[in-house]
């Protein structure tokens, strides 16, 4: 378990109002999670590639991910952390071009404030063109983010951006 039941209750109690008036297609959860090349296991690849990505890439250990979903189990296209590499491979551009997710890198391949404030950047493009296909009663209703409190979170600009974009 993440925290004790208390701390869930306690939270949820403080921000009763906010998140009871917030409609479900507008509460999001985001949290990171990794991937780690090592491990044995099956894969999808697109029809016209061949090979796993990590295939053949000594120093490629792990891939992170920010991921979100909506209340509803709206999926949020991650955006995948890709250690130390100054161009996308080939293999993944399939699925940018697609916009089925967004990638970025970072010398170690974890999340940071950087990587943080462009995952909101993405979200809030994101949300904005989500917002057209919602009910108008609710499309413009102020939308919901929970997250844990990495430092990562620690972006004064990308809690900014949230706010004018009408993200709580």
């Amino acid at each position: 378990m993440a925290c004790e039941p208390r701390i869930i209750e306690e939270f949820y109690d403080k921000h009763r109002e906010t998140i009871e008036s917030t409609p479900e297609e507008l509460i999001f959860s985001i949290d990171e999670t990794f991937i780690n090349k090592f491990k044995k296991k099956k894969v999808a690849l697109p029809e016209e590639i061949e090979h796993m990505i990590a295939k053949g890439i000594p120093n490629f250990p792990h891939i992170t991910a920010l991921c979100g979903c909506s209340m509803t189990g709206k999926s949020v296209p991650p955006l995948f952390v890709l250690p130390c590499i100054a161009e996308l491979p080939r293999e993944l551009k399939v699925f940018q071009r697609e916009r089925h997710c967004w990638f970025t890198s970072t010398p170690k391949g974890w999340v940071n404030r950087s990587v943080f404030l462009l995952y909101c950047i993405f979200f809030i493009e994101w949300l904005n063109f989500e917002r057209q296909r919602m009910p108008e009663d609710i499309r413009d209703k102020p939308a919901l983010i929970v997250c844990d409190g990495h430092s990562s979170r620690e972006n004064p600009l990308a809690l900014f951006l949230l706010a004018s974009a009408n993200i709580k």
